[in-house]
């Protein structure tokens, strides 16, 4: 609810985009028009943070402003890793470190140059919590998102690692199943299970 993202789409004048809901491309079989994307709504976002223990501490004691949120006396940050070679990535993250401020989030831009800095010791010290990634794809079938979402791929070289079981037992199904609508159900599923997971 915090991050506009049709504000982010309309900064990239040299990129056309839409929303995404999920893992699957508008034009791929495991697409499931049916998944909504959550509505940008700031004081939905500041409800829902309120709710969960992070108070607004737009002016402290001393009169001091400062509108990050905490919770026993930690900030609510989020440490994002960024391409600094890439001139989108650093519009795209002024843009989310702005409107995330705005409902009381710091966050940390952590620059890298090269993928090869990322070290385990470098996370570790770091410890990043996203990192902004564009991806594109054609569409065509639903076995592109498998290495990202799968948790039986390959892990060699990933940052971050997502797992569900029955995610991973529908990829299986999916990948066996001959009949394309089951099939497509099947990618559909996986759609709207890893959206409302909001991993």
């Amino acid at each position: 609810n915090g991050i506009n993202i049709g504000e982010i789409i309309n900064a990239l004048p040299r990129f056309e985009g839409i929303e995404s809901t999920g893992p699957f491309h508008p034009d791929s079989i495991g697409y499931n028009p049916e998944v909504k994307p959550i509505e940008y709504d700031p004081v939905k976002a500041k409800m829902m943070l309120m709710h969960r223990g992070w108070q607004d501490m737009s002016a402290d004691a001393r009169g001091a402003e400062n509108n990050v949120r905490k919770k026993n006396d930690k900030e609510l940050e989020l440490r994002m890793l960024v391409d600094e070679r890439n001139e989108t990535y650093k519009t795209i993250a002024q843009i989310i470190r702005q409107q995330l401020s705005e409902i009381g989030i710091k966050v940390i831009v952590l620059l890298y140059k090269d993928e090869s800095e990322l070290t385990p010791e470098y996370l570790d010290k770091n410890k990043p919590q996203a990192w902004l990634r564009l991806f594109s794809g054609l569409g065509f079938g639903g076995d592109d998102a498998i290495g990202s979402w799968y948790s039986l791929s390959s892990q060699e070289g990933k940052l971050w690692h997502y797992a569900n079981d029955e995610v991973d037992q529908l990829f299986e199904l999916g990948r066996i199943t001959q009949d394309n609508l089951k099939r497509a159900n099947i990618y559909k599923n996986i759609h709207k299970i890893i959206y409302d997971e909001q991993p």
